[in-house]
């Protein structure tokens, strides 16, 4: 059977690691009970985990990180602010080096 490079039911293959071993998930289908799996690609490392659980809490974890949408143009005039002084210390760090050479 060809290998399936992309499936729905394992968003997070390779890109989830062993926390031991640092070793990359696979995915898998448990044919018998048609669910699907993560398992560690390396021998050493017994993990083994349900594909609905890990994806689940995997959403639960990026919730904690959402913004409310109502604080949207607080955030982003934050952040241009931010950008432009970095940007204007580049460019003044930039002109600074011209002049030293």
């Amino acid at each position: 059977m060809p290998k399936m490079h992309r499936q729905e039911e394992l968003p997070l293959k390779v890109f989830t690691k062993d926390a031991v071993t640092m070793s990359p998930f696979k995915g898998y289908l448990n044919k018998k009970k048609n669910l699907y799996y993560y398992k560690a690609r390396d021998n050493g490392a017994k993990v083994n985990v349900s594909a609905k659980g890990l994806n689940k809490r995997f959403s639960e974890e990026l919730k904690r990180y959402q913004y409310d949408k109502k604080y949207q143009a607080l955030l982003k005039a934050a952040i241009q602010k931010q950008l432009k002084e970095k940007l204007n210390n580049q460019h003044l760090q930039v002109t600074i080096n011209k002049k030293n050479n």
